[in-house]
C-alpha cells in the first residue's frame, strides 16, 4: 500500500480528482508505515517535499506526529524544506508546531541560503534572531557574517537588537569571525555603520577587543583602523592585555617600516 501511495503522490497533480481523494485517504491512515522508502530512498514525507506537494504536506503533518514520519538516517525535514525553498510548507509546519524555534530556523535558512524563507521568518514577531542552531551553536548573525550577506547584515544591525556576544561552538562571536577569516567586505560594512552611528564603534568582541583594536592588531587591517580613528565617539582609552590603543598603533608603525 505504501508503494501505491508513493505512486499517487508522484501523479496526484495530473490525475483525476478521485486520485486525490484516494491519496488523501491514505495519508490520513494511521496504520500505514510512512517511513517505508521508495526506490530513490525517499520516505513519504521526503517525496512530498521534493515533489512540492504543499497541500499533501499540510495534510500529512496535521494527521501524524513527526516521529512517525521522519527517519533518523535521512536529511532532516527542516533541512529538506530549506534546500528546496518550500515556503508554503514552512508556514504549515510553524502553524502545526507553534513551539518550533523561529530563530534556529532562521539560522538554518541562512546556512542553506534559502532567501524567501529568511525574509518570511524575519517578518514574524516570534523570531528571535539571537537564538542558536543546536547542532552548530551558531546564530543567524554567525551565518550572515560567514556567507558575507551584507544586505541582510545592514538591515539587521539597523533594525534589531543584535547580540554580538553570542558564541558559537568554538567560542567565537560573529565579530571574531570577521577577523579570523579575514572577511573584509563585512568589516567595511561595520565601519560604515559605525560612522553613521548605526553600530557602536566601541563594541567589544569575546576577548574584550573593540573593532579598532582588532584592526590595528594586523598589518592587513591597519588601514581600516586609521579610518576608525576619525570616529568622534571613539573610546581612545581602550586597553587590552595592558596594551593601549597608542601602543598598538606605534607597534604597527614599526612593523610597517620594517
Amino acid at each position: 500500500m505504501e508503494n501505491i501511495l508513493h505512486f499517487l503522490i508522484l501523479n496526484v497533480e495530473t490525475g483525476p480528482f478521485i486520485q486525490y481523494q484516494e491519496t488523501k485517504s491514505l495519508l490520513e491512515d494511521k496504520k500505514l508505515d510512512f517511513l517505508k522508502e521508495n526506490a530513490f530512498g525517499q520516505t513519504i514525507l521526503d517525496a512530498i517535499i521534493i515533489l512540492d506537494r504543499p497541500a499533501l504536506f499540510e495534510l500529512l503533518i496535521n494527521n501524524h506526529e513527526l516521529d512517525d514520519l521522519i527517519s533518523e538516517h535521512v536529511v532532516s525535514m527542516e533541512r529538506l524544506l530549506m534546500k528546496f525553498g518550500r515556503l508554503e510548507m514552512i508556514k504549515s509546519y510553524l502553524k502545526r508546531y507553534n513551539d518550533v524555534s523561529r530563530g534556529a530556523l532562521l539560522a538554518l535558512a541562512v546556512e542553506m541560503e534559502s532567501e524567501p524563507i529568511i525574509d518570511y521568518l524575519l517578518s514574524l514577531e516570534e523570531t528571535n534572531i539571537n537564538e542558536k542552531l543546536i547542532k552548530t551553536n551558531k546564530t543567524f548573525m554567525h551565518y550572515l557574517v560567514e556567507r558575507e550577506k551584507c544586505s541582510y547584515l545592514k538591515h539587521i544591525i539597523k533594525t534589531y537588537d543584535v547580540d554580538f556576544f553570542n558564541l558559537n561552538y568554538r567560542y567565537k562571536t560573529p565579530f571574531d569571525i570577521i577577523f579570523e577569516h579575514k572577511i573584509y567586505r563585512v568589516l567595511e560594512l561595520l565601519i560604515d555603520l559605525s560612522m553613521s552611528n548605526d553600530l557602536d564603534v566601541n563594541l567589544k568582541a569575546f576577548e574584550k577587543r573593540t573593532m579598532l583594536y582588532c584592526c590595528l592588531a594586523s598589518k592587513e587591517t591597519y588601514p581600516y583602523g586609521i579610518t576608525l580613528l576619525y570616529h568622534k565617539h571613539l573610546n581612545v582609552h581602550e586597553t587590552h592585555d595592558s596594551q593601549s590603543l597608542l601602543h598598538q598603533l606605534l607597534k604597527n608603525i614599526k612593523l610597517k617600516k620594517s
